[in-house]
């Protein structure tokens, strides 16, 4: 979840290794000496953010979920309650 969902790497961000002060620096870098791809990517991931968290899509999949549950038999439990 989160930002894995949102970063392609090249695309819509730049992926480093977690705990990597030398990686984060380097893209730092590249993007502060590339203004064109940094909005780029910038603006590739606003869109992508628009759109896979927007209210339509975001519905979407919530009916796909219980469809696919009501089709396959599954029932959740909550507090002793069938949902």
């Amino acid at each position: 979840g989160g930002a894995t969902e949102i970063i392609m790497n090249g695309e819509t961000g730049i992926v480093i290794p977690s705990e990597d002060p030398e990686a984060l620096s380097k893209a730092v870098v590249t993007l502060l000496n590339d203004k064109k791809k940094a909005e780029e990517m910038g603006e590739q991931a606003r869109k992508m953010a628009e759109f896979r968290f927007s209210l339509k899509h975001m519905i979407s999949k919530t009916e796909r979920f219980f469809l696919d549950c009501a089709e396959k038999g599954i029932v959740y439990e909550r507090k002793g309650r069938h949902i």
